[in-house]
């Protein structure tokens, strides 16, 4: 699982919140979480986006 989907977890975000900002389908959401849709960079990006969070947050969450 990307981190920036255990971000979304940890906020409490849901999949249909995460799908309306991001304009994207549940499935992929799910897919993503299960590990069994890649999620490329430009994805990995959106997700930051939508859930408000830097690069240097996720490093500090990923160590």
């Amino acid at each position: 699982m990307k981190i920036s989907v255990q971000i979304m977890l940890m906020k409490g975000m849901s999949q249909i919140e995460l799908v309306r900002l991001m304009g994207c389908s549940k499935s992929y959401i799910s897919g993503i979480e299960s590990n069994t849709k890649p999620i490329t960079d430009k994805m990995d990006r959106k997700i930051k986006v939508a859930l408000k969070v830097t690069d240097e947050q996720v490093a500090m969450i990923d160590e």
